[in-house]
């Protein structure tokens, strides 16, 4: 017994040490102006616990500022960096990085040999870009859906997943999508069990094959409203929130000439009657309704109020 612990507790050692000496898979993360903090925060976080070598690129190798101005100083230019096994593109204002020959040049560069190329949020039009995507499925943060859809019909566009996985390839829906997807690519290289403990370490609430799809939400039945109103009226939101079945939505309103409630009202209600889905319903006065194309009921009452300083808008969709 005394001389099986002893090659036991070897065994332990020696394993240990190869355990200790295998090379972390790296990362590299791809940061330019205005990208989304928890974009790559959140998966830095993530492949941090799981023991990875996380690194920070920049076209230029010059610090940068997010969107909401916290300052980060990479690691790389894309002149010096290294081969990553993984490849992380994240969203933000990417209008710039998905036009950047020189940032689309280093995707494809790094994805001949990468093991894994992931975009979160509005990253996966940088991806896009790249042609990467061609004749594969993705998602990306819930608002663009519909224009993604449109500008890349090579690219089959899921709505209902919160990360959407072609094996190398693997594209998050918005913002904290990262984790889950980071928490993925734990679960492809070292296992779901492994996953599954960051996620505890981290507090997080995972949900490998159902986790929260905002795709799903109740106000993708809103879509279609907003772009027919008078591009003088200005809203900006007070709150947006809900559930599968039902969404409040409130907003301060002005515009640069005297508003009143009658003007905003027609407004809208030109608006909604432009998207020949909904219709007044006629017992109700500042209620519509529509038949979803799976037959659903939905219900949309409408609120005015205006006090001496401003005037605010009310939303609150229903299932019926």
């Amino acid at each position: 017994m005394k001389h099986f612990l002893v090659v036991f507790l070897f065994f332990i050692s020696f394993t240990g040490r190869v355990w200790a000496d295998a090379k972390p898979l790296s990362v590299g993360i791809l940061l330019y102006p205005d990208v989304q903090i928890i974009d790559y925060t959140g998966p830095y976080e993530i492949f941090g616990w799981a023991g990875y070598k996380v690194i920070t690129v920049t076209e230029d190798g010059k610090p940068v500022l997010t969107n909401m101005n916290m300052k980060v100083v990479p690691d790389y230019s894309f002149k010096n960096a290294p081969q990553f096994d993984i490849v992380l593109i994240p969203g933000g204002d990417h209008h710039k990085a998905m036009h950047n020959k020189a940032t689309l040049g280093w995707i494809k560069a790094q994805s001949t040999a990468a093991q894994t190329i992931l975009s979160v949020c509005t990253g996966a039009y940088i991806l896009a870009e790249t042609g990467l995507l061609d004749n594969l499925s993705a998602t990306t943060f819930y608002p663009a859906l519909r224009n993604f859809k449109k500008d890349y019909p090579k690219i089959n566009t899921i709505t209902n997943q919160r990360f959407v996985d072609n094996g190398k390839i693997i594209t998050a829906a918005g913002l904290s999508s990262g984790i889950d997807a980071a928490l993925h690519v734990v679960a492809k290289h070292q296992g779901i069990e492994k996953a599954k403990s960051i996620a505890m370490s981290v507090e997080y609430d995972w949900k490998a094959e159902k986790g929260f799809v905002r795709g799903n939400m109740a106000d993708v039945q809103l879509q279609t409203i907003g772009g027919a109103l008078p591009k003088e009226l200005q809203f900006d939101e007070i709150h947006s929130y809900g559930s599968e079945s039902e969404w409040h939505m409130a907003f301060k309103v002005t515009a640069k000439q005297a508003l009143t409630i009658s003007y905003l009202s027609k407004s809208l209600a030109d608006a909604i009657a432009l998207t020949k889905e909904w219709m007044p319903k006629q017992s109700q006065p500042n209620t519509w309704y529509k038949k979803s194309a799976s037959g659903e009921l939905w219900l949309l009452d409408i609120a005015y109020m205006q006090d001496k300083e401003s005037l605010q808008l009310a939303l609150h969709l229903r299932h019926d």
